[in-house]
């Protein structure tokens, strides 16, 4: 490893002694088109990711407060009941056990239709509820194929759920 004179000594020995000027050609000084860390300090340059999640957040809110803003009051009320839903502190349960019925073993099994029909039949106040939920999600899912949707499974549900919502607030007819 070179000590210090040892480098200064090389550097200068095989050292050009032409001098190359900058000149400028337009623009900004240099001191102007530099990034902001480097004018104001790392200090101001480390303020920059605050600022970006700032102005992220704020593109956010505007884009959503436009949405919503030409939504009949149905739809402002279903994703009120929406958001109340996922702030409850009861949703960690509820996302649970989706996570714990994810995934079942042998669905398709005359064993698991056993289980299945047991389940329904020991809760038949919910039985009609699963029902309406599974035709409305055939009958949303025939309009929406036939228009060339390919909407997912998670994404019809929470649909229709949240039509559910609206329609049990705004019970007005049958279609």
């Amino acid at each position: 490893m070179p000590v210090i004179g040892s480098f200064h000594t090389y550097y200068w020995e095989v050292s050009s002694t032409v001098v190359t000027t900058v000149t400028q050609t337009g623009g900004y000084p240099t001191w102007q088109a530099a990034p902001l860390s480097q004018v104001l300090g790392v200090g101001f340059g480390g303020m920059t990711p605050f600022v970006e999640r700032c102005g992220t957040n704020l593109r956010w809110l505007c884009r959503m407060l436009r949405i919503v803003l030409r939504w009949d009051p149905a739809r402002r009320q279903a994703l009120t009941k929406a958001i109340q839903a996922l702030d409850d502190p009861r949703y960690p349960h509820a996302l649970r056990g989706v996570k714990m019925t994810a995934i079942a073993p042998d669905f398709s099994g005359p064993a698991a239709w056993k289980v299945f029909g047991r389940a329904i039949h020991d809760r038949a106040n919910w039985a009609e509820n699963q029902w309406r939920h599974l035709k409305a999600c055939d009958h949303a899912d025939q309009m929406m194929r036939a228009e060339g949707s390919t909407i997912s499974n998670p994404d019809r549900a929470l649909m229709v759920e949240l039509a559910y919502q609206s329609f049990a607030q705004h019970a007005t007819g049958s279609t």
